[in-house]
């Protein structure tokens, strides 16, 4: 992959500002003539010799998101090849991260109850979808005007979908202080996982 950096043009998407990012993908706002408004490109950071699994993810995504829509999830714009430069465009969606907000200490009671049923609400429209996120954690769930959305779906599992990474691996897969009893056995199936991490979330939340 040729080094990325502002003014970069990938497939029609211009690169414009790095956002903060994790160490399996680079974030960008970026531009599109034929997509108006914020765009964010999130890229697979694929180096030789990196862990198989980087990739698996990125696959897995990018079929989770074909099939998942709503306001609860950002906007699959277009994807990347694969065998060129992988990306995954999608909606930019403004908002406050709960994990900034996570960051002040404790909430008051109220507050803690109020978001914990918007992500309620979110987690039960991709459950309606098939879906299960299995890393949900305040890093990836933004608190837009309409309610929660959940980003990241790299670990999830869709019931319509191979379960690719379980496939691949019968290592835990997920967040240490989050991921759910389930998890840890090696179910990826089971929709309470995300309501175990929930209920993390709120304690965290709350204390």
């Amino acid at each position: 992959m040729n080094r990325l950096d502002i003014g970069t043009t990938i497939d029609g998407f211009t690169l414009t500002q790095r956002m903060p990012s994790g160490g399996m993908a680079s974030l960008w706002r970026a531009t599109h003539d034929a997509h108006p408004g914020p765009i964010v490109l999130k890229i697979p950071m694929l180096e030789p010799g990196q862990d198989a699994s980087i990739i698996i993810g990125y696959e897995v995504e990018e079929l989770i998101l074909k099939r998942l829509s709503g306001r609860h999830v950002p906007r699959l714009l277009a994807t990347g090849d694969l065998a060129a430069t992988p990306y995954l465009a999608m909606e930019f969606v403004a908002g406050e991260g709960l994990a900034r907000i996570a960051e002040r200490g404790a909430l008051p009671a109220d507050e803690v109850a109020r978001i914990g049923a918007q992500i309620a609400v979110a987690l039960a429209d991709i459950h309606r979808q098939g879906a299960v996120h299995l890393d949900l954690k305040p890093q990836n769930i933004i608190l837009a005007p309409h309610g929660a959305v959940l980003l990241d779906f790299g670990l999830a599992r869709h019931v319509e979908l191979p379960d690719l990474l379980g496939e691949e691996s019968d290592v835990p897969m997920g967040t240490a202080a989050y991921i759910s009893p389930e998890q840890v056995l090696g179910e990826r199936s089971d929709m309470a996982s995300d309501i175990f991490a929930l209920g993390c979330i709120l304690y965290q939340l709350a204390t």
